[in-house]
């Protein structure tokens, strides 16, 4: 949640972004109304377009990265992820707060390379899996809490092919932000992973691809992303033993289903016992700009020292099912 109004201005963080893309333009715009923010800047290769985006915001468009290290207490890197290591070292191992967005690095041994910096650092690392703060999803986190057992989940991530999107597959695009919830509810290993694929001619990636975990627990996860689908669709899924929960990500919705009886007809009937009706209950949540509460939270940790919500471990441990899905659909082809 957002800082408190009565904070004093020696514990206002300071922050900055890198890299001033699509994303990184939104953190700019979020930051720039946060309570308990002051943004002081931002960075990034194009002197022109980042001279123009600090008027827009008044702050410093900082020309080199020793700059920004003297004047913030944290940063959202907001670059290509070939580079999310390179900018999250040079800040991590100066002791600056860093919340990297999704992926956290390129590879696992970056990745463990980032974790060991913050951790010898003492500083948070925040990764911004954003669909962890979309308030019907942090909902279902709070439902599940009650004691029901999950039996499967399943979710769902179609749309159009994006031309903006060329250098990347399906799975690191979309699939991945499914898979850290997936992980995040079932709160098991891995044991098996399954994946198919289906290809078009645009990108340089399986465009249509369906994952299916099994998890030591016995829970079951099929994952399912696309840019090849006319309609989107953003939803979860999640069946336990008391009945289930759907959310559309989109609308920040969750409806609930549950069995409303039982019968047994015991011989009479060849059917044996069924449930005769299923009830369905929509939940009330208060929508809210999941990036909002993302960069919230990302303050809140700072100031409180509490935990990340999504560690860069949890982060490696989405992206290490990511390649696992990508080696196999490789291998199928």
């Amino acid at each position: 949640m957002p800082a408190d109004k009565t904070q004093t201005a020696e514990s206002v963080v300071k922050v900055a972004v890198i890299g001033t893309g699509v994303m990184g333009q939104n953190h700019l715009r979020v930051y720039d109304g946060l309570k308990g923010v002051k943004l002081v800047g931002l960075y990034d290769s194009d002197h022109m377009k980042a001279s123009v985006l600090a008027d827009q915001y008044n702050c410093t468009a900082f020309s080199r990265l020793e700059d920004v290290v003297d004047a913030v207490d944290a940063i959202s890197i907001c670059t290509p992820s070939v580079t999310h290591h390179e900018f999250g070292k040079f800040f991590l191992n100066r002791k600056v707060h860093c919340l990297i967005e999704k992926p956290l690095a390129a590879s696992q041994s970056e990745c463990q390379d980032l974790i060991g910096c913050a951790k010898r650092a003492n500083v948070k690392l925040l990764v911004g899996h954003i669909e962890r703060f979309n308030p019907a999803v942090q909902q279902v986190f709070s439902l599940l809490k009650q004691g029901a057992k999950i039996q499967a989940i399943e979710a769902r991530r179609l749309s159009s092919v994006s031309a903006r999107i060329k250098d990347v597959d399906v799975i690191m695009d979309l699939m991945v932000h499914d898979l850290d919830i997936v992980l995040a509810l079932a709160r098991s290993g891995v044991e098996r992973v399954y994946a198919t694929e289906a290809r078009t001619d645009v990108t340089a990636g399986g465009d249509y691809v369906t994952g299916l975990l099994e998890f030591k627990s016995g829970v079951t996860a099929t994952v399912v992303a696309s840019r090849m689908s006319q309609n989107p669709v953003r939803k979860l899924t999640v069946t336990t033993d008391r009945g289930a929960v759907e959310v559309d990500y989109q609308n920040q919705s969750a409806d609930i289903y549950l069995k409303t009886s039982t019968i047994d007809r015991g011989s009479n009937s060849p059917f044996g016992q069924y449930a005769s009706g299923i009830s369905m209950e929509s939940v009330q949540i208060r929508r809210q700009e999941p990036l909002q509460l993302e960069l919230s939270h990302f303050v809140d940790i700072i100031n409180s020292d509490q935990k990340p919500f999504v560690s860069g471990q949890q982060a490696l441990d989405a992206l290490m099912v990511v390649w696992e899905i990508q080696d196999i659909v490789k291998r199928g082809r």
